[in-house]
């Protein structure tokens, strides 16, 4: 699905799941995608003892992407910086709770509490987030909801069609 660069935060996860682990010991974290930072990621899942918790599957098909998307409990995106990830927008449009970090690209797509935000690098954050969507029907209920809002409400292929004739509008009138 994405390329395993260091800024997408992937090995602040990984250090997540031994804390997720105490409480929900049959956790899985599927990691999709390659990259330069496989080598470090493999490391960081055997020196955790991880390997029978945490998967880098590789890259996957587009295609293939909802079918992931379905088998997951929880989606987590944790880049250090980002503009409008459309893996991020995949996950809210299959209405599964999503826990991102909080930065300005991923802040734009996240309103009225369609997802979690936690802090840039901070793994208990997320250990304790992911621990809360288990425990918490009603919140992941909430979320699953109010991601789906979301995206029809912003990213639905009407609303883009109406964004980009209202700009095409604005700079045709711009330009008189």
């Amino acid at each position: 699905a994405g390329r395993l660069l260091k800024w997408k935060g992937m090995d602040v996860i990984i250090n997540a799941i031994p804390e997720i682990l105490k409480s929900y010991p049959e956790t899985k974290l599927l990691i999709a995608g390659d990259g330069p930072e496989r080598g470090k990621l493999t490391h960081l899942i055997q020196n955790l003892k991880l390997e029978k918790n945490v998967y880098l599957i590789g890259n996957i098909l587009r295609k293939d992407m909802p079918r992931y998307l379905n088998t997951c409990d929880i989606f987590i995106l944790h880049s250090y910086y980002d503009t409008t990830p459309n893996v991020l927008l995949e996950a809210l449009a299959s209405g599964k709770p999503c826990i991102v970090s909080d930065i300005h690209g991923i802040r734009e797509v996240i309103k009225d509490g369609s997802a979690l935000k936690v802090p840039v690098g901070n793994y208990e954050k997320i250990a304790e987030e992911v621990i809360h969507i288990f425990q918490e029907k009603s919140l992941r209920d909430n979320l699953t909801k109010k991601s789906r809002e979301r995206i029809k409400e912003k990213y639905s292929w009407n609303r883009v069609v109406e964004d980009y004739a209202r700009l095409y509008e604005e700079y045709e009138i711009g330009n008189r």
